[in-house]
């Protein structure tokens, strides 16, 4: 079963002196798309206002919880894939995953694809899986003590010059994931993998600007016709010059 959104217009036909309709013409017009989009919309605008003030960690589970909602999944992870292809790190849980459903460890840790689940099938076959029926996967490895009890689960990879560099995954739906849980899950975690590469670049810029700040070297930096720009303290304690 799947829900779907309507727009329902309902007109009533009254007879003469009648105050009760006799018929009520009914129109429906399915609004799914519409309103997926508009939900799409929505996180993306929020994740992208959220970041300046969240870490990334708080990012990746707030998207999480917002995916979990609307693709009705109380599992949801998001790991990343290293540049050799071959090393997992688990990054987030959504919020109902940590709270109702998993208490196994190991986020930030490192490990090999090989040696996880058949979640992982995502990076092999570089596209999303959907296991609908999860117990019954002839391949399925075991959970590890306190891990979520797996009954279906969607798992997308998001790829970046021909690798895969993440992946997200929601599980136990109610009811079977279908294409579109795909469209919507694999476009949000491509919104989170941007805000990722953005928040990593925002931070190695503030690395640099305190080691510059904190330099013991003498730092000075001038436009093409030699007008200063900028100097480190280290340069003002040793000439006296202030930056105007």
């Amino acid at each position: 079963n799947e829900y779907r959104w309507l727009n329902i217009n309902a007109v009533p036909q009254f007879r003469n002196g009648e105050t009760i309709p006799y018929q009520v013409y009914t129109t429906f017009d399915d609004i799914t798309e519409r309103k997926l989009a508009d939900e799409i919309f929505r996180i993306r605008l929020k994740l992208f206002e959220l970041s300046p003030s969240y870490s990334l960690e708080e990012l990746m589970q707030k998207a999480l919880d917002e995916i979990g909602v609307i693709a009705n999944s109380p599992v949801g992870f998001y790991h990343f894939v290293e540049e050799d292809q071959k090393t997992l790190s688990l990054q987030a849980w959504s919020t109902r995953t940590l709270k109702e459903f998993c208490k196994a460890e190991g986020v930030g840790l490192h490990y090999p694809i090989d040696k996880a689940g058949v979640w992982t099938d995502c990076v092999i076959e570089r596209k999303p899986v959907i296991h609908n029926d999860y117990p019954s996967l002839p391949h399925r490895k075991g959970l590890p003590p306190g891990h979520a009890e797996v009954i279906r689960e969607l798992v997308v990879p998001i790829l970046r010059n021909g690798k895969v560099v993440s992946i997200l995954g929601v599980g136990n739906k109610p009811s079977e994931y279908t294409e579109k849980d795909v469209r919507f899950v694999s476009y949000i975690a491509d919104v989170i993998w941007e805000i990722v590469e953005r928040k990593r670049t925002d931070e190695k810029l503030q690395q640099l600007s305190r080691a510059v700040e904190q330099s013991p070297a003498s730092i000075v930096i001038t436009d093409t016709e030699g007008n200063i720009e900028y100097v480190n303290p280290r340069f003002c304690q040793l000439t006296g010059y202030t930056l105007a």
